[in-house]
């Protein structure tokens, strides 16, 4: 029940502007999120985190220019770094809605240490590094790795492939397959059916999400 309503208050501080925008489609997701991801390579060539990149819609957006504007019309910058370490902070129980994995089994991951924002073509963005706990040779098993809201209240997704960066040095021996969703048509119709307050289990958003699975050519 806790997580449920954790779960809650960190859509409620995204999606707040579902108050301003009454006219917003009900059904689940209520806002969409273009993402970019980039595993971080430590100096012995694994990987040590994964750098995550969210191009919020043009709803949530209006809904931070409207409440950061200054008397001169810019944004202030000290409240949207404290949106920034506040959806951070909110996010934190839930891995920062990441799920890392090899051979199957989740990896542990650390605390975001630092994060940028600000805005591009009128939208807002923040990038960060989600840590692992413990860095990991994506050469030696199967790596794969996933960013979603559990729930599924806001949707994040690659707007294309090449979105799934990999490093140079990484890129030599291995490639990033992004695997699309294949939500059933259970999953469809309750994602359909809950409305702007209500909370999803937290398996449905899984069932929407892509998965990247790395293939390196030292691991058949």
């Amino acid at each position: 029940m806790v997580r449920h309503s954790q779960l809650l208050a960190m859509a409620t501080l995204f999606v707040i502007t579902l108050a301003v925008l009454p006219e917003r489609i009900q059904a689940h997701p209520h806002f969409w999120i273009e993402l970019e991801t980039r595993p971080v390579m430590d100096s012995a060539n694994r990987v040590k985190g994964l750098e995550v990149y969210w191009l919020f819609d043009l709803f949530y957006t209006a809904f931070v220019v409207k409440e950061m504007r200054t008397e001169g019309f810019g944004i202030d910058e000290e409240k949207l770094l404290a949106l920034g370490r506040s959806n951070l902070e909110n996010l934190r129980p839930f891995d920062y809605f990441t799920d890392l994995r090899l051979d199957g089994g989740k990896l542990e991951i650390a605390t975001v240490e630092r994060f940028e924002t600000g805005f591009e073509a009128g939208k807002l963005w923040m990038r960060f590094i989600v840590p692992l706990a413990e860095p990991i040779d994506p050469r030696t098993g199967r790596f794969s790795y996933a960013v979603f809201d559990p729930t599924y209240y806001i949707d994040i997704a690659y707007a294309e492939p090449a979105q799934a960066r990999l490093d140079d040095a990484l890129a030599a021996d291995c490639r990033a397959n992004v695997e699309e969703a294949a939500p059933t048509s259970e999953a469809i119709s309750l994602a359909q059916a809950l409305d702007r307050g209500a909370t999803g289990p937290e398996t449905l958003g899984e069932m929407f999400a892509q998965r990247v699975r790395l293939e390196c050519s030292q691991h058949p």
